[in-house]
């Protein structure tokens, strides 16, 4: 499964999710509901290959060894 063609929400909600991140601390980051997040992740668990969140997280990381953009970036406001 490839993580392309997919939104720049998607992306960053993924990124999150591989940095380990609840759907209510990316709702809380991205400034948008716990349900919006929530359906995104359903979008995509829709892709071939992805089903849980470990599976999304090791296809962000894969992705980030390959030469796509960093996972570990934070946004403002975020801690560790």
């Amino acid at each position: 499964m490839s993580v392309r063609n997919v939104t720049r929400q998607q992306t960053r909600i993924a990124e999150l999710v591989a940095r380990g991140k609840s759907n209510k601390e990316i709702a809380a980051v991205l400034g948008c509901s716990p349900r919006t997040v929530g359906n995104t992740l359903a979008l995509l668990y829709a892709r071939p290959g992805i089903r849980r969140r470990s599976e999304l997280a090791v296809l962000m990381v894969a992705r980030d060894v390959t030469g796509g953009r960093r996972i570990a970036r934070k946004t403002e406001g975020e801690r560790d």
